[in-house]
């Protein structure tokens, strides 16, 4: 039980950080109120888990909450690394981080196998989602409309962020598409800058 509430902290100390390092000006002198806030969010969200149909909630979440929304996620984080900031510049990252570039396989894995094996999974699980069954009860059908909405929930934040971004940017639809799929700042970092295993 120990270790689950360690990461239950770091998810939500994940949360936080994310939070406060977008929006500095408005929570920077208010952390705690806005830890506050979030712990009361998620204790009222937990309470549904714990009435006398805690556990088939619990099973709903489990099934939908977890599985496809994160590997569509990853599948989002494959594709903006390899292929819009680039397999050489993450190669050259690497490089500076391990002392050497990864081989051949390591770029086809992150360029090709890995994006599409997510995105199969991702799609098999769309076009045939598992039948709920918990204690000898099936679930009724509404619960797959509502475990896709759960689902949805964790990555429609994605897309919303990059609508939000081409219509502040300004330019024509083509300048602000390539400005945002560009990295904000330069990635050149001087050979030898890092400090490797330091504490």
């Amino acid at each position: 039980m120990r270790g689950t509430s360690y990461r239950y902290f770091a998810g939500l100390e994940g949360v936080i950080t994310g939070v406060l390092d977008e929006f500095p000006h408005v929570w920077s002198k208010r952390r705690e109120l806005f830890v506050l806030g979030l712990i009361i969010v998620c204790f009222l969200g937990s309470l549904a888990t714990l009435t006398f149909g805690g556990a088939y909630v619990v099973k709903l979440f489990e099934e939908y909450a977890t599985g496809p929304a994160v590997l569509t996620v990853v599948f989002l984080e494959a594709v903006a690394v390899a292929w819009f900031y680039g397999i050489t510049q993450f190669c050259n990252d690497v490089k500076e981080m391990l002392g050497f570039t990864p081989g051949w396989y390591w770029r086809v894995c992150w360029v090709a196998i890995s994006p599409i094996f997510l995105l199969f999974v991702t799609c098999s699980f769309l076009s045939n989602p598992p039948e709920l069954r918990l204690f000898e009860y099936n679930y009724p059908y509404w619960t797959t409309v509502v475990g896709y909405c759960i689902g949805t929930s964790s990555v429609i934040c994605i897309p919303i962020y990059m609508v939000y971004r081409l219509i502040i940017t300004p330019g024509t639809l083509k300048e602000r598409i390539l400005k945002s799929i560009t990295p904000e700042t330069a990635t050149e970092i001087p050979f030898g800058d890092i400090r490797m295993n330091a504490v």
